[in-house]
């Protein structure tokens, strides 16, 4: 097998100490199930910017990361395409948890189909909140993370 350079070795150190990092924070890096409600092509080839607010849950792999200042945007990238999704700070409680990130991370989002400024049909993940007995309210817009197994692994032996 091939030697790992210096910077793989930083990079897979990195990664393994985000993976600690969320499972300090109570995240299951390895869910079980997310429940996906449409697919990006579907989301892209059926949105109408006259038609009523619709809710999706979608899943895939994270391509792209943008953070600017309080917003950030991912693409996530399924079997059907890509989709862009936004976040916000201010509406994500566990926005550290989103900070942990990294492309080829797969993630499952809940939000609403908006179009950007720029044209470009989008995923809002809102904070939803799920009143509790107690009235505080419990958010979960990024619903799981799961590093590539394989991937991870072919560095490991």
């Amino acid at each position: 097998m091939a030697e790992l350079n210096s910077d793989q070795n930083e990079l897979i150190l990195r990664r393994y100490a985000e993976l600690e990092e969320l499972r300090s924070m109570g995240v299951n890096p390895y869910p079980y199930d997310f429940a996906v409600t449409a697919s990006s092509g579907e989301i892209i080839a059926s949105f109408l910017d006259e038609s009523p607010q619709r809710t999706v849950s979608i899943a895939g792999r994270i391509m792209s990361i943008r953070r600017m200042g309080k917003a950030s945007f991912i693409h996530i990238q399924d079997a059907h395409g890509r989709i862009q999704v936004y976040f916000r700070s201010n509406d994500l409680p566990n926005y550290n948890e989103f900070k942990l990130y990294d492309i080829g991370d797969i993630a499952g989002v809940t939000g609403f189909v908006f179009r950007t400024k720029t044209g470009e049909i989008t995923v809002h993940a809102p904070v939803r909140s799920n009143d509790g007995m107690n009235g505080r309210k419990k958010h979960q817009q990024i619903i799981g993370q799961q590093r590539n197994r394989d991937q991870r692994n072919q560095y490991l032996w």
